[in-house]
């Protein structure tokens, strides 16, 4: 478990990356150790991710099976944690970039905390019917188009690579994140 201080530092390091200050990285405890404890990152932001799903479900309106909806998300919030690792090591690898890869991981790691809480937070107000359909999803797509430059902000940064490098990992990570919902909410 990472220290106070190391916390402090890695939420800092991920504030400047929000604001597309490559300096963010020099933020981060960019060793091994830093690497797993980065993975703590999960778990402050974990109720934000499950206020989305809960905001999605809401919004359907469709029936809600508590316990099931409970294992799904708890499920996918962890698979999707662990997806990223598992597919960036061969590809930071046939990239040429395994160099990389512990810097990219701990960013993207510590960096999911606010991109969780933005998506909460803007989700909020639609999901609780305090603003129009409408607005709420023109929020929520601009929040979403941030978050997508902001990671790719980060990739980029991170990896030290071209801008379509970090385009092309970032679409692989998304699609991976939406194939990874569609098998679990279907």
């Amino acid at each position: 478990m990472p220290s106070k201080q190391e916390i402090n530092a890695a939420l800092f390091g991920a504030w400047r990356l929000m604001r597309f200050d490559a300096d963010g990285m020099n933020w981060f405890n960019l060793t091994i150790e830093g690497f797993w404890r980065s993975f703590f990152a999960a778990l402050p932001v974990a109720p934000f991710f499950a206020l989305l799903v809960y905001l999605d479900f809401h919004r359907e309106g469709g029936p809600v099976y508590v316990e099931r909806e409970i294992f799904t998300t708890i499920l996918v919030y962890g698979v999707g944690w662990a997806i990223v690792p598992l597919v960036m090591v061969p590809v930071t690898k046939l990239l040429g970039m395994s160099r990389g890869f512990i810097p990219m991981m701990v960013a993207y790691n510590w960096t999911t905390v606010p991109q969780i809480i933005i998506q909460a937070l803007v989700a909020l107000p639609g999901g609780m019917g305090l603003i129009s359909v409408e607005l709420s999803g023109a929020v929520l797509f601009a929040a979403l188009v941030y978050i997508l430059v902001f990671e790719w902000f980060v990739i980029r940064t991170a990896l030290q690579t071209t801008a379509m490098t970090a385009v092309a990992i970032v679409m692989l990570l998304e699609t991976l994140g939406i194939i990874i919902n569609l098998i679990a909410y279907q």
